[in-house]
């Protein structure tokens, strides 16, 4: 199957043959978090959407229509359902803002087609078990030394004026949203709630701009490994910070919890954080054209952050 790539910079279409494959161009091609659906990211779902996408197929899959096709599976597994009509608002103008598409979802009745029973069936790809079942694993892409070089660099400009505030642990399945959109309000209080009040929750680390007891390296790392996948976030230097207090939360600047195990980034300071991954990540450098390792071994929830690390 042919998919269209949201930014067309290098190469305008992904040959999707897997799940897996699948799994690596949704998160290489994010839809903002507040319209990123949850409890997708599993092989059962994917190959389901793969044979819905190929019921419909007329060609090359346009961006829009995988993710519209993503959200109507995990709402409405059984449903039959078509997202190649005319009338999907979709904003052309913007390659990364799918707008709201809307399908023609039918309300089940027991009497459609479930597409997850089709004849065809598609290979799962690559995936690691464990307790819970299958997982989706986590990639580099093998880029050349001197295309990592030169995206260091970028990177490196990109993070001028801003410092590592620490790592912020997530669901495999949000990378891409994250590193692409930053925090965003509608997911506020979706995973550990906002116990420490509304915001972005960010395991800190020691340093010399941090005014505050923080975490060690490595133990800032584990604390945010629990949800199997992490980011480094970045705050502007101009940000202030102030001790963390329930009866009077800070809205213009950075809350540091007693003991420094956790910081609350308000909403108001949400344009002042850069989030990222390495830069040959697959989440950070989607292409096409090279092909993509695995990360392996008990510490591959870590390794997407491995050069953020400052031992």
């Amino acid at each position: 199957m042919r998919i269209s790539n949201a930014a067309k910079e290098t190469n305008k279409t992904t040959d999707v043959y897997s799940a897996s494959d699948l799994w690596i161009w949704l998160i290489g091609n994010p839809t903002p978090p507040d319209m990123t659906p949850m409890g997708w990211a599993n092989p059962t779902v994917l190959c389901r959407v793969l044979r819905q996408l190929k019921a419909t197929d007329e060609g090359i899959v346009e961006y829009h229509q995988v993710w519209e096709t993503l959200r109507m599976s995990v709402e409405s597994p059984n449903s039959s359902y078509d997202t190649t009509d005319d009338d999907l608002s979709y904003d052309e103008t913007w390659a990364w803002n799918p707008g709201t598409p809307q399908g023609n979802e039918q309300e089940s009745t027991g009497d459609e087609e479930d597409l997850s029973s089709s004849e065809e069936d598609w290979p799962e790809g690559e995936w690691f078990s464990d307790d819970f079942g299958k997982q989706p694993a986590q990639f580099r892409l093998d880029l050349p030394s001197e295309e990592i070089e030169r995206r260091k660099t970028a990177m490196k400009a990109k993070l001028s004026g801003y410092n590592l505030l620490g790592f912020h642990g997530t669901r495999a399945s949000g990378l891409g949203s994250l590193v692409t959109f930053g925090p965003v309000p509608g997911r506020i209080g979706t995973g550990s709630g906002v116990g420490k009040g509304e915001g972005f929750y960010v395991h800190p680390v020691n340093g010399d701009h941090m005014p505050y007891k923080a975490l060690p390296m490595a133990k800032a790392l584990s604390s945010s490994s629990e949800y199997g996948a992490i980011v480094a976030v970045y705050i502007d230097k101009r940000v202030k910070f102030t001790l963390g207090d329930m009866d009077n939360i800070a809205t213009d600047r950075v809350s540091v919890w007693g003991g420094g195990g956790e910081a609350t980034i308000p909403e108001e300071l949400f344009d002042k954080v850069k989030i990222v991954r390495n830069v040959d990540d697959f989440s950070m450098a989607f292409d096409p054209r090279y092909r993509t390792i695995p990360y392996t071994g008990a510490d591959r929830s870590t390794q997407g952050v491995s050069w953020y690390v400052r031992i």
